[in-house]
């Protein structure tokens, strides 16, 4: 059973991301800094939240994971959340990370959409 909503971030996807952020010009950097920049996610921010409401699913409201943020409320009187949010406070980084990295192929694609 797949538990993310977003793939993890695989090397193939960032050298491909790398490679068509050095061939825009610089309008199209500046469109994609202020696209991407509004919807990255802090690591320690959703450490933080993972930390203080955890057992409630904040931290994956934060991610923009509303279904798992809504199951871990739901739940959290049984304290199964709690033990997934100790499990999530060692994956955060890789979950964040993914998250971002959908963010900035999204923005590309968007800046590639209205150029062509």
């Amino acid at each position: 059973m797949k538990r993310r909503s977003f793939t993890k971030a695989s090397s193939d996807e960032k050298k491909q991301t790398l490679a068509l952020l050095s061939r825009l010009s610089k309008r199209e950097v500046r469109a994609y800094d202020g696209l991407v920049d509004r919807h990255l996610k802090s690591v320690v921010e959703a450490l933080l939240l993972c930390l203080a409401c955890g057992a409630f699913g904040g931290h994956r409201f934060y991610l923009n994971q509303p279904k798992w943020g809504w199951s871990y409320l739901l739940l959290s009187w049984t304290l199964f959340p709690l033990c997934l949010a100790m499990v999530d406070f060692f994956f955060l980084l890789s979950d964040v990370e993914g998250y971002n990295l959908q963010v900035k192929c999204q923005a590309l694609r968007k800046i590639k959409a209205s150029v062509a």
